[in-house]
C-alpha cells in the first residue's frame, strides 16, 4: 500500500478524480450492504418474536435456503474488491466480496531521461502503467553507463622541421571527436632528411682533360664535386705516314681528333745506313771535308769515311771570306729539291747550338722540313739564315731545352705544332710575313713570357697558346677575326687581354682555366654576342646573349667561368 501511495503521487488530476469517484461508489455500496444486513436482522428478530411458539404450538419446520445465481452488485477494479449477492426463495440474501483484479502491466516507458556523456553516467526512470486503469504500477531509476571517448584523427603540434643533417619532431595529439578532450600526446621524432643533390656540369670534359660535375643540395646548398672522365679522342680520316730515313725518324699513318685536333701519329725509328762496298777516299778542299776510304749508304748517300779537315777558310763571322759559304753545324741532314735545299734533320749533330747554312752544294736552303728537329732535347739555340721561307710541321716539337729562336723576316709560313712542348722557350718574335699561327704552334711552352705578333697575322689556330702558364699578356693584331678553341686555355698567368672590334667569334674554352685573368676589354662594348652551346660535334644550340660592358672584371668572369664552355658569335645587324 505504501508503494501504491507513492505511485499515487505521480497520478494526474484526472486520474485522481476518477479514483475518488470509485471510492465514493464503494462507500455507498458498503453502506447499502450494511443497511440491508441491519434490516434483515431486524426482520429476523421480529419473526422470532412473532413466531415464538405459543405454548402447545408445534415447533417450526427447519428451512433450507435455495439461492439464486450470484449477481454482481459492484464490479471489481484493478485495486478494489467488487461485491456480488444471491437471493433465497425466502427472500434472504447472501453477499460475497469479489477480489480486486490486479493491474495489467503495460510496456515500460522512459521518463526524466538524462543523456550520458563521454565521462559521466546518464539515467532514466523506467515507468510501467496498468493497461486497464492506467495507474502507475512501478517506477525505477536505471543508470546508463558513460559513453567513453571517441578518438579523433591524430593532429600535429609543436612541429620542429627536420633538416638534411638534423632530426625533427612533433607532438602527436589525439582528442575526443565528441567532447574535444585531449586523450593522448606523444612526441614523434622525424628522421633527418638527408641531402638531395642535383648535379650540374661546371667544367666540360675535354679529350684528355677531365671535367667536373658539381652536386648541390636543393635544401641546404651543401655541395661536392666529382670528376668527369675525359672524353677521349674522336679520330677522323686516316692520313698517310712518313717513311723514316737512315738517320731521321718517320712516323706512322695517323688520325686526327675531330674534337681537339690532336693526332695519334707515332714515330718510326731511323732505319740506319745500308752501306755499300768500300770506296777510295777523296781529298779535302777548302770548303769540303775530305774522306779516307769509305763506304756509301745506298739509301741516303752518306759515307762512313774518316773526315779529313778542310784546308781552311778565313772566316769573317760565320762566313768564309774566300768561298762565301756560311758555317754550319756538321752532319745536318738535308734534301735537295731541284734548285733548293730542305733541312730534314740534325744528322749526327749533338751540339747544343746549331747554325744552318744559307747555301748547301751551291743551292739555297729555303725550308726547315717537317719534324726536322723533332725532340732534339739537347738543342738550346739555333740560327736560321735569311734564305729560309718556311718552317714545317713539328719542326722543333719537343725541343725542351730550346730557350730562344730568331726567325728571319724571310719566313712566311710556320706549320702546325712547330714549337709544341718547347718548355724552355721564353721569347719569340714572329716576322711580318707570317699571316697565321697554326694549331698547337706554342702548345705547352710553359716558360714563354712574351710573344710579338706582327699585324700581318689574321688567324690563330686551336690550342695555339694552350698551356703557356707563364704568359702574362699578349698584344693581338687588329686583323684577327676569331679566337679559336682553347687558344689560351691553361694560361694561368694571363692577367689581361683586349678584344678588338674585328673579332666576330670566340671559340669554346678559349680562356679555360685562365684563373688570373681579371681584365678583358672589348673595344666594342655595345655589340651583342650570341652564345651557342655545343650539344654534339655537329650541332649548335642557341643559349643566351651577352653584351660586353666597361666592367672588365665582369667580362673576364663571363669568358672564363659563366660561359667558358660555349662558342660566342657577334650578332650582325644586316
Amino acid at each position: 500500500m505504501a508503494e501504491q501511495r507513492q505511485n499515487n503521487v505521480a497520478l494526474t488530476d484526472e486520474e485522481k478524480e476518477q479514483r475518488a469517484k470509485k471510492r465514493n461508489r464503494t462507500i455507498v455500496t458498503v453502506v447499502s450492504v450494511a443497511a440491508a444486513v441491519l434490516i434483515v436482522v431486524i426482520v429476523l428478530l421480529l419473526l422470532l418474536v412473532k413466531c415464538e411458539p405459543e405454548e402447545n404450538v408445534d415447533p417450526p419446520v427447519e428451512h433450507t435456503h435455495t439461492y439464486s445465481s450470484w449477481v454482481v452488485v459492484d464490479e471489481p477494479t484493478c485495486t478494489e474488491e467488487g461485491l456480488r449477492e444471491r437471493t433465497c426463495s425466502c427472500g434472504e440474501k447472501e453477499t460475497e466480496m469479489i477480489a480486486a483484479l490486479g493491474h495489467t502491466a503495460g510496456e515500460a516507458v522512459r521518463e526524466n531521461e538524462k543523456a550520458p556523456t563521454c565521462t559521466a553516467t546518464g539515467s532514466y526512470e523506467e515507468v510501467v502503467s496498468c493497461t486497464v486503469c492506467e495507474e502507475e504500477v512501478s517506477r525505477k531509476t536505471v543508470e546508463v553507463a558513460a559513453l567513453g571517448h571517441t578518438a579523433g584523427e591524430a593532429e600535429k603540434e609543436n612541429e620542429v622541421a627536420a633538416t638534411c643533417l638534423s632530426a625533427g619532431s612533433y607532438e602527436e595529439v589525439i582528442c575526443c571527436a565528441v567532447c574535444g578532450e585531449e586523450l593522448s600526446r606523444k612526441t614523434v621524432e622525424v628522421a633527418a632528411l638527408g641531402h638531395d643533390y642535383k648535379g650540374v656540369v661546371t667544367d666540360e670534359a675535354l679529350c684528355l682533360v677531365p671535367g667536373k660535375m658539381t652536386y648541390t643540395c636543393t635544401r641546404c646548398d651543401d655541395s661536392y664535386t666529382e670528376e668527369i672522365a675525359p672524353l677521349r679522342h674522336s679520330w677522323g680520316e686516316t692520313k698517310p705516314g712518313l717513311a723514316p730515313t737512315c738517320t731521321s725518324a718517320g712516323y706512322t699513318s695517323y688520325e686526327t681528333c675531330t674534337r681537339c685536333g690532336y693526332s695519334n701519329r707515332e714515330t718510326i725509328a731511323p732505319l740506319g745506313h745500308d752501306w755499300g762496298e768500300m770506296q777510295p777516299g777523296t781529298a779535302a778542299t777548302c770548303t769540303e771535308k775530305g774522306y779516307s776510304d769509305h763506304r756509301v749508304c745506298s739509301r741516303c748517300g752518306i759515307d762512313d769515311g774518316n773526315i779529313i779537315p778542310a784546308k781552311g777558310h778565313a772566316f769573317i763571322g760565320n762566313t768564309c771570306g774566300i768561298c762565301g759559304y756560311a758555317f754550319y753545324s756538321e752532319g745536318l741532314d738535308y734534301k735537295v729539291n731541284g734548285d733548293t735545299v730542305t733541312i730534314t734533320g740534325p744528322g749526327t749533330c749533338s751540339d747544343t747550338t746549331i747554325y744552318i747554312p744559307a747555301v748547301i752544294k751551291d743551292k739555297p736552303v729555303t725550308e726547315i722540313g717537317n719534324n726536322a728537329f723533332y725532340e732534339c732535347t739537347s738543342l738550346t739555340e739555333i740560327d736560321i739564315p735569311d734564305s729560309v721561307t718556311s718552317i714545317g710541321e713539328e719542326a722543333f716539337l719537343g725541343c725542351k731545352s730550346l730557350t730562344s729562336i730568331e726567325i728571319p723576316d724571310s719566313v712566311t709560313s710556320i706549320g702546325e705544332r712547330a714549337f709544341m712542348n718547347c718548355e724552355a722557350l721564353t721569347d719569340v718574335a714572329l716576322p711580318d710575313g707570317i699571316t697565321s699561327i697554326e694549331d698547337y704552334m706554342f702548345y705547352r711552352c710553359s716558360a714563354l713570357k712574351s710573344v710579338e705578333l706582327p699585324n700581318s697575322i689574321t688567324s690563330i689556330g686551336n690550342y695555339a697558346f694552350s698551356g703557356c702558364s707563364t704568359l702574362k699578356s699578349v698584344k693581338l693584331p687588329d686583323g684577327i677575326t676569331s679566337f679559336s678553341t682553347e687558344m689560351f686555355s691553361f694560361c694561368t698567368s694571363l692577367e689581361e687581354i683586349t678584344i678588338s672590334n674585328n673579332v666576330t667569334e670566340i671559340g669554346r674554352y678559349c680562356f679555360y682555366k685562365c684563373e688570373n685573368l681579371k681584365s678583358v676589354k672589348f673595344d666594342d662594348s655595345t655589340s651583342t654576342w650570341n652564345i651557342l652551346r655545343i650539344v654534339s660535334p655537329s650541332k649548335n644550340e642557341y643559349l643566351t646573349d651577352f653584351t660586353p660592358t666597361n666592367d672588365t672584371a665582369a667580362n673576364a668572369k663571363a669568358l672564363t667561368d659563366t660561359y667558358s664552355n660555349n662558342i660566342w658569335t657577334k650578332q650582325t645587324n644586316d
